[in-house]
């Protein structure tokens, strides 16, 4: 058997064509093309994501609000729900008072400390989320400290408010966490409606 040396300029067109693989043009187009489709992408994926978030937060607010009624039920004591703020993170507390009475004694302490030092019941919301409180027919700010409490002898919070949790300040809430003195607690999504979670 005898093999033949091929050079370069014994080979066809066609031999040459063969031997091409993906040009310059080729593969600058295809990087094009992907790059508008993560341009597009990538904005749809970080917005549904802190929609999940919200939505997570809420339902653990609601958790977070029945874990003190029970507790305050079990331990006959008073409980106390609070925000605390920090740089890059807030957190709602749920505290209980010493003793029985509505005053907690413990609050100025629990002021000074920041959401990773404290070891009590709570949900942990990144900044970036806010939180808003329904004043008549507009959103403000929810305001640092009491949010309110729940009394063991009515097991029933001791106001009915409407919490909001969004993703700018300014503007209405995607999801919202309502709290009623003989109706409980429930989160749901925001309608831009007056009862909202009915």
């Amino acid at each position: 058997m005898r093999f033949q040396t091929l050079h370069l300029s014994q080979c066809s067109r066609r031999c040459l064509k063969k031997m091409s693989g993906i040009t310059l043009i080729e593969s600058l187009l295809v990087l094009s093309v992907l790059a508008a489709v993560c341009t597009i992408a990538i904005p749809r994926f970080s917005s549904a994501q802190q929609a999940t978030m919200i939505a997570s937060r809420s339902e653990s607010l609601t958790s977070l609000f029945h874990l003190a009624q029970a507790r305050a039920m079990e331990e006959s004591r008073v409980y106390h729900l609070r925000l605390l703020k920090a740089k890059n993170t807030q957190c709602i507390v749920a505290q209980p008072s010493r003793g029985s009475g509505l005053l907690s004694s413990a609050s100025d302490q629990l002021s000074a400390m920041s959401c990773q030092q404290i070891r009590l019941p709570m949900v942990t919301i990144p900044t970036d989320i806010s939180l808003l409180l329904k004043a008549k027919k507009s959103w403000a700010p929810l305001p640092e400290g009491e949010i309110f409490s729940i009394d063991f002898r009515t097991q029933r919070p001791t106001l009915n408010l409407t919490v909001g949790l969004g993703s700018g300040y300014g503007q209405a809430p995607d999801y919202v966490v309502t709290v009623r003195q003989y109706l409980g607690f429930e989160s749901c999504q925001w309608g831009d409606i007056d009862s909202a979670c009915s």
